[in-house]
């Protein structure tokens, strides 16, 4: 809370600086918000002297030169009119000077005239829409009307929206197409009107939701599951049998200088199983990484979830599937290795 003014001559009109921080909660009726505001304007009016620039320096926030430290919504109140102003001394001529940039995200300017309080409202329009602002003025008038008729009610029961604002005319007020909605997320249920709910989904909806939707689909997990381990099989098969057939003259040879047939299998089969061993401890975390940061582009629904991590029992299943497609399919090696017989040698000479 700081107060930072300059006393000058013309002391009437000294500009003041003022970055007030308040604490309330819904239970707090308007008149103890009021009376604690007024209570903290009386205490910061003692620090006016101090130079706005060194409480900033003292607070040590961070400074960007695109925007204000402290505030970045002002909300000022002129009740000394409009008019110009003479005396003896001197003489004030009011003039409208136009502004083409907002100062801050936002600044609300009440001012005095007549019996009546006229207000404007400048803002950032890289932030708000026109009818944004529309809509806050909307809210703010009502908001202090519902505080005037009722100024002992709680924060908590004042409304900010309007009354007549459903999902329909929420749409067509911002130019929104007839699927769109605010989605608001939140730990702890939210205080909000049903009027303005289309749907609630807690957490156990969602879980329920996702076990049907896991449940339903079984059938085409389990399909893609043994396409996987065949194609996996399959692809092993055709890339170490080519590796075979190039060899085919020298795992003759072999035979005819009296290598055993489980020496020849193991030369050029055993080495595979490292290959197989190494890639899956590699490239199944990997795939799950990619696939984690994949799947959120994929949800186009928040009503239904499923638990994707992954248990090191689910590790050890996975790895379990690959060394038994990679054993089936060395099986099958084996056998085509077998046939391999010695007159292979003697073609070439042929």
């Amino acid at each position: 809370m700081v107060c930072s003014g300059r006393k000058h001559i013309f002391e009437r009109y000294s500009e003041f600086v003022l970055v007030i921080r308040n604490k309330f909660n819904d239970e707090m009726t308007v008149k103890e918000l009021l009376n604690e505001v007024r209570s903290r304007f009386v205490n910061i009016y003692t620090n006016s002297e101090l130079p706005f620039e060194e409480i900033v320096n003292v607070t040590k926030f961070k400074r960007d030169r695109s925007y204000l430290p402290l505030i970045q919504f002002m909300l000022a109140y002129q009740n000394f009119g409009t008019g110009n102003i003479k005396n003896d001394a001197f003489s004030l001529e009011v003039s409208e000077l136009p502004s083409y940039s907002s100062k801050f995200e936002m600044t609300a300017t009440l001012i005095e005239q007549d019996d009546n309080i006229i207000g404007t409202v400048e803002y950032n329009s890289d932030l708000y829409y026109k009818k944004t602002i529309e809509t806050f003025i909307s809210n703010y008038i009502s908001m202090l009307e519902q505080i005037i008729e009722s100024p002992d009610a709680g924060i908590g029961t004042l409304g900010f929206s309007s009354p007549d604002m459903d999902i329909d005319i929420m749409r067509e007020y911002f130019g929104m197409d007839s699927n769109y909605y605010n989605i608001l997320m939140s730990d702890n249920e939210l205080n909000i009107d049903n009027n303005y709910v289309s749907s609630v989904v807690n957490s156990d909806d969602i879980e329920t939701t996702g076990k049907k939707y896991l449940d339903s689909m079984m059938g085409a997990i389990v399909v893609l599951l043994v396409l996987s381990v065949v194609i996996f099989i399959v692809v092993t098969f055709l890339l170490i049998k080519k590796m075979i057939d190039k060899s085919t003259f020298n795992i003759s040879l072999l035979k005819v200088l009296g290598y055993h047939e489980n020496r020849v299998k193991k030369l050029y089969l055993g080495s595979t199983l490292y290959t197989v061993i190494i890639t899956g401890i590699i490239a199944v975390p990997v795939c799950k990484l990619a696939i984690n940061q994949i799947f959120p582009y994929m949800v186009y629904n928040v009503a239904g979830a499923f638990d994707t991590s992954f248990t090191i029992k689910e590790y050890l299943i996975i790895t379990a599937i690959v060394l038994a497609s990679y054993f089936l399919s060395n099986l099958i090696l084996r056998r085509y290795l077998r046939k391999i017989s010695l007159a292979e040698i003697l073609k070439d000479r042929e």
